[in-house]
């Protein structure tokens, strides 16, 4: 009988909501690898975008789509606020200049591909 109150509590217990202590920073995506991935869909839509200009509107999606991993694991309301504690301010650079980068360069790809005089075939 006892038994089973100490694992009902401990479900109780267990199934409440609480900030992680427990290391995190093992867990989530290193700070190079949230720059590589954000240069590399910067690079992919600017490319895009500047020869293909009309790419836009895929091409800015699934590169913000791509960039934003980073930020939406600072977003979560129990995890963002371990992950700023063991890896600072850096990660949130890091992880929101991705971000914008991604932005950046595909906003430049567009100008730059509306710009360019087309062919005379």
């Amino acid at each position: 009988m006892r038994f089973g109150r100490l694992t009902t509590a401990g479900v109780l217990v267990a199934s409440v909501a609480s900030p992680a202590y427990a290391e995190v920073s093992g867990k989530v995506i290193p700070i190079p690898g949230i720059l590589l991935c954000g240069v590399l869909a910067a690079t992919a839509t600017f490319l895009a975008c500047r020869y293909r200009p009309g790419l836009i509107w895929l091409a800015l999606p699934l590169g913000l789509l791509f960039a934003a991993e980073g930020a939406a694991t600072l977003q979560d309301r129990l995890v963002g606020p371990a992950i700023m504690r063991e890896a600072g301010v850096g990660y949130a650079i890091a992880s929101y200049g991705s971000l914008a980068l991604v932005l950046a360069a595909s906003i430049l790809g567009y100008r730059l591909g509306k710009q360019r005089p087309k062919s005379i075939e």
